[in-house]
């Protein structure tokens, strides 16, 4: 019981920042929740490349790949993420590992919570910026860089039957 109330309390502790430019179909959900690598398949691969708005400079342009392996014994998946999405002269490399653990609750229940760690990199080339103003201290005009340790925390109940 103190685990699910640690899990239920933790996200009013954290904060984000904006999400990658990507739709948030079935397929990269275990990007967002870490406890959804666990599903009916022992190992789970998948991976998107997306161009937005195709002849536009700057369009969106993401790629990003799961991968979990669930190891039945000890009721635990693990599993990676990688993120790469480029929005104008902004780019995001983001890398994850993730750890869920299958909590069974009699036969037809299971509460899922789980945890990934990992690390951000977000680089803007202030070269590709072309302000109105060219005089403007505003607009970085240089390549720069910034990192930052990633942590999310995810929760899933599963049950077989709703009636």
């Amino acid at each position: 019981m103190r685990l699910l109330l640690i899990f239920a309390l933790l996200p009013i502790f954290c904060f984000g920042q904006q999400e990658p430019q990507t739709s948030l179909n079935y397929d990269s959900n275990p990007f967002y929740n870490p406890a959804l690598m666990v599903n009916q398949y022992k190992l789970n691969i998948s991976g998107e490349h997306r161009r937005q708005w195709v002849g536009f400079d700057g369009a969106p342009v993401v790629s990003w790949a799961n991968a979990s392996y669930e190891v039945a014994k000890i009721n635990s998946s693990f599993g990676f993420s990688y993120l790469n999405n480029q929005l104008g002269a902004q780019q995001i490399n983001e890398f994850k590992l993730g750890y869920a653990y299958r909590f069974v609750i009699a036969n037809a229940h299971q509460l899922i919570p789980g945890i990934h760690l990992g690390f951000q990199n977000s680089a803007l080339d202030g070269t590709k910026l072309d302000p109105i103003d060219g005089s403007d201290p505003n607009i970085i005009s240089s390549n720069q860089a910034a990192y930052a340790f990633v942590m999310g925390l995810g929760i899933q109940y599963r049950f077989r039957h709703l009636i």
